[in-house]
């Protein structure tokens, strides 16, 4: 998606182009490690003016405690980046 047209069009309808946001939601494969998530979550970083981030873990997750953990690594490891 071409978000430089799309903040062109809101600034041609009246709106602040800054307002728009955009949300990247990440939905690992089955054998996907918080180390993947994270490359996910920088190379979006680089590449896309994404202002937000959402890693759906009920691909990997074994259980609960296994949600938990792998949340605080990717955030760990986002926060590095």
């Amino acid at each position: 998606m071409d978000f430089g047209r799309l903040r062109k069009l809101a600034e041609e309808e009246g709106r602040d182009p800054r307002s728009l946001r955009t949300v990247l939601r990440v939905y690992p494969e089955a054998g996907a490690t918080g180390t993947d998530c994270v490359d996910t979550l920088r190379l979006a970083e680089r590449e896309t003016e994404t202002d937000h981030a959402f890693v759906d873990l009920r691909g990997i997750a074994e259980n609960v405690d296994h949600a938990i953990a792998s949340a605080d690594d990717i955030l760990a490891g986002a926060r590095r980046a």
